[in-house]
C-alpha cells in the first residue's frame, strides 16, 4: 500500500482505506462516507481529483474517536 493522505490529516491505516483511481492516493474510506465495502464505488476519485463538498471536521472526529479507543 502507498501513503495515506486523507482529508482528516491522519496518515495511519485504520483498516479500511480506498485508493483514488486517478492519483493513486489512499484515504480512509469512512472519512468519505463509505462505511463498508459494499458502498465502495467501482471508480473512486479522491476530493483532490474530484472536488466536492466533504465534511472534514466529521472525518477528523471519526478518526480521533478511533484513535482514542485503542
Amino acid at each position: 500500500m502507498g501513503i495515506i493522505t486523507c482529508i482528516c490529516d491522519l496518515n495511519d491505516d485504520d483498516g479500511f482505506t480506498i485508493q483514488c483511481d486517478h492519483c493513486n492516493r489512499w484515504q480512509h474510506a469512512i472519512c468519505y462516507g463509505i462505511k463498508d465495502i459494499g458502498m465502495a464505488p467501482d471508480d473512486y476519485l479522491c476530493n483532490s481529483c474530484d472536488p466536492r463538498e466533504v465534511d472534514i471536521n466529521l472525518a477528523r472526529k471519526i478518526q480521533q474517536e478511533r484513535i482514542n479507543v485503542k
